[in-house]
C-alpha cells in the first residue's frame, strides 16, 4: 500500500503541473496577436518583438525568434521558419513533459495492486500451510480479503488518473495544432508583407516580357 500511495501522490503532482501548463498556454492572446499582425503589415519588427515580450504567453515566446532574426537583417524565410519550428517543438515538448511520467504512473498503479495481491496470497498460503488441519474458513477468507485490498487500491487510484491523462493528452494535441496553425498564418503574413516590399520597376518588366 505504501508504494501505491507514493505513486498516487506523484501522479497527482504531475497532474497539477500539467494543468498549470495548459492553463498558462490557454490564456487568451488574441489582442496581442492582432497587435503583432498590425506591426507586421507596417514592417515594424521592433514593435512586433515588443508585443511578444510584453506578455508571458508561451506562443509569443516562441515567436520572438522570428522578429529577432528579421531585426538582425536575416531575410531567408525558410531558415527563419526552421529555427522557429525548433522553438515550437521545444514548447510542445515542454507542454507534454509531465504527460509521460503521469502515463507511467497510470500504468504502474494497477500493476502495484496486482503485485500486492500476489505477495499477500503467497504470505497467506504460507500461513495456511503452517496451520495444517487447523485452518478455518475465516482464516481463508481473511487472508484473501487482505490480499485483494491492494488490487482495489491500485485500480481506484489508477482509473481517475487514466481519465485525467486522456483529457490532458487531447488538450495538449489541440494546443499543438493551434500553435502550428497560428505560426503558419504568421509566416504567411510576413511573406506577403516582404513580397510587397520589393516593387518591380518598368524596365525589368519590359526585359522579362521581351
Amino acid at each position: 500500500m505504501i508504494p501505491i500511495g507514493l505513486c498516487s501522490i506523484a501522479a497527482g503532482t504531475y497532474a497539477i503541473v500539467q494543468w498549470i501548463r495548459i492553463w498558462e498556454i490557454s490564456q487568451n492572446h488574441s489582442e496581442s496577436l492582432a497587435q503583432i499582425e498590425q506591426a507586421i503589415q507596417k514592417r515594424d519588427w521592433s514593435r512586433a518583438l515588443q508585443v511578444c515580450e510584453q506578455r508571458n504567453h508561451p506562443f509569443l515566446k516562441a515567436w520572438r525568434t522570428v522578429f529577432l532574426l528579421l531585426i538582425g537583417g536575416k531575410s531567408n524565410l525558410q531558415g527563419i521558419q526552421e529555427e522557429v519550428s525548433i522553438e515550437c517543438e521545444k514548447l510542445v515538448a515542454q507542454l507534454e513533459s509531465a504527460l509521460h511520467p503521469l502515463g507511467a504512473m497510470v500504468t504502474v498503479l494497477p500493476m502495484l495492486g496486482f503485485l500486492g495481491t500476489i505477495v499477500g496470497l503467497i504470505s497467506s498460503f504460507q500461513s495456511w500451510e503452517q496451520m495444517g488441519t487447523q485452518i478455518s474458513i475465516s482464516a481463508l477468507s481473511g487472508g484473501i480479503y487482505q490480499a485483494m485490498i491492494t488490487t482495489a487500491a491500485g485500480l481506484i487510484t489508477a482509473i481517475p488518473y487514466y481519465l485525467i491523462h486522456h483529457y490532458f493528452t487531447v488538450r495538449s494535441q489541440a494546443i499543438a495544432l493551434n500553435l502550428s496553425k497560428e505560426t503558419t498564418q504568421l509566416f504567411r503574413l510576413i511573406k506577403d508583407t516582404l513580397l510587397r516590399e520589393i516593387p518591380m520597376d518598368s524596365s525589368s518588366f519590359l526585359n522579362t516580357t521581351s
